[in-house]
């Protein structure tokens, strides 16, 4: 197990043409972190693409658990690579089955018009208050596996004074920074970022229902993850997810999110699905 930082995880290692091995991290429920596959597969599909290409998008798709004791072994098919535009498709398995399946696009960079969402008020992340003690209420009494999972992570959130109904804050907004500096690779920032909104975006369809993930009621898994990355952005500086749920129901909840960067540059949308079992009495009413 690789005792370094996240960031030390997200960089799969290659094995052959068009293969990678993923080092796996330790997680309280002993199932494989989805993040960080979606992670490793972003950086497998984009060191197999030519011609200065940027991914642009990521749709992946969580179709079993994994093992966070083992490796996972990344194949990667370039189905396309044109001049402009090109696509992979990753596919991550253990012990020879299928558990995750993604496509990942990449663009030559172009310059033309552009417009945003203006970057809401969120205050100075200095300010707000650490997340890591919302993090480990999910995670064993565990300190010293808690602190391996999070090394180098600065997790920051912005209290709007909503609680879930064991009394936890559950913040719309997060703001995230990863510590130290990360290389100067635009590939391993987008990464990371693929490895942190799978924290907390799907966390957005419990606030109407004042329910927890801490909640040993609650069945939750992630169905399927997708990115939009919109324009250059560095996860060792602080990012803002703004966060909300459209909708949840029949035993699935719906995340979506902004990212913005600290300078209000729109860098990226979120939109995660999820398996979420909510027990009927956790709203509270």
């Amino acid at each position: 197990m690789n005792p370094g930082t996240v960031a030390d995880l997200i960089e799969p290692e290659p094995c052959g043409p068009g293969l990678f091995r993923g080092t796996p991290q330790d997680t309280p429920s002993l199932r494989l972190f989805g993040g960080l596959v979606a992670a490793q597969a972003v950086v497998a599909a984009g060191r197999s693409l030519t011609g200065g290409k940027v991914v642009h998008s990521v749709h992946a798709r969580f179709l079993r658990p994994g093992d966070s004791a083992l490796p996972v072994e990344y194949a990667v098919e370039v189905v396309k690579d044109g001049r402009a535009f090109a696509a992979a498709q990753v596919t991550g398995r253990q012990r020879g089955r299928t558990l995750f399946s993604a496509t990942v696009s990449a663009q030559v960079p172009e310059e033309w018009p552009e417009h945003q969402d203006p970057m809401p008020d969120a205050g100075d992340p200095s300010r707000c208050p650490s997340g890591h003690p919302l993090m480990a209420r999910m995670s064993p009494r565990d300190p010293e596996l808690y602190r391996r999972r999070f090394a180098g992570l600065d997790l920051r959130y912005v209290d709007d004074g909503l609680r879930s109904a064991a009394g936890a804050p559950m913040p719309a907004r997060w703001w995230w920074r990863v510590d130290p500096k990360l290389p100067d690779d635009p590939l391993l920032h987008q990464a990371m970022l693929a490895y942190l909104t799978d924290f907390t975006v799907l966390g957005a369809a419990l606030r109407p229902h004042r329910a927890g993930f801490e909640d040993p009621a609650l069945e939750s898994a992630s169905l399927d993850h997708v990115l939009w990355y919109l324009r250059p952005l560095r996860a060792d500086g602080w990012l803002l997810c703004d966060q909300e749920s459209p909708s949840a129901g029949g035993g699935r909840g719906l995340g979506v999110a902004r990212v913005f960067a600290e300078d209000g540059r729109l860098v990226a949308l979120v939109a995660q699905e999820g398996m979420l079992r909510i027990p009927p009495s956790a709203d509270g009413r």
